[in-house]
């Protein structure tokens, strides 16, 4: 499952591969509703030792809010 906008390389490699594919996207990506917890977050991220992101979406969007507000070490 990948949204719309993630999925066209995979079905166009799928194709030039001989493939059928099909061009479904049942979820959609996109930043936090609430942004909130994040800033707290990003406010307090010297107290820890690491920052762990679930997936390459996740990474994305919080450093759309990190970098602004922070430094890059």
């Amino acid at each position: 499952m990948r949204p719309r906008e993630q999925a066209g390389s995979l079905c166009e490699r799928i194709r030039v591969a001989g493939g059928e594919a099909l061009l479904f996207p049942v979820i959609a990506v996109g930043p936090a509703l609430d942004p909130a917890p994040l800033e707290s977050l990003i406010d307090r991220l010297d107290d820890f030792d690491l920052a762990f992101f679930v997936s390459p979406n996740a990474a994305n969007y919080a450093m759309q809010f990190i970098l602004p507000r922070r430094p890059w070490p």
